[in-house]
């Protein structure tokens, strides 16, 4: 994966990860840190893309999140979706090393100089 993503210039993101990766948030469903780095370690099997690693942990910690009852809301019967969202979130950008990663590839992808 990392071979072909290096080809593209580094810039393929597919999200096929996330399809193959989301049951990831059933295992382990209790401890996110567990989630978060078998869901790493899938995703970059096909898919190098700190984009796309960073999607897939969002997705699988969101699936755990719920599956915890997090943000669950007992007088609505519902959760709070926007709560789950932004921790998910939290949770995936958390697996970008470094701003500069970020934006390197923001750069690669919209620069044209």
């Amino acid at each position: 994966a990392e071979y072909v993503w290096e080809e593209s210039g580094r810039l393929v993101a597919p999200n096929g990860g996330v399809m193959r990766t989301s049951i990831l948030g059933i295992h382990d469903f209790g401890n996110i840190e567990e989630v978060i780095k078998n869901t790493k370690a899938a995703c970059k099997v096909t898919h190098a893309d700190p984009r796309c690693i960073a999607s897939c942990v969002a997705t699988t910690t969101a699936v755990a999140m719920m599956l915890q009852g997090k943000y669950f809301e007992k007088e609505s019967n519902c959760f709070d979706v926007e709560a789950i969202i932004k921790d998910a979130y939290d949770y995936a950008c958390a697996t970008l090393e470094t701003v500069e990663q970020v934006m390197l590839h923001v750069h690669t992808k919209y620069c044209t100089c």
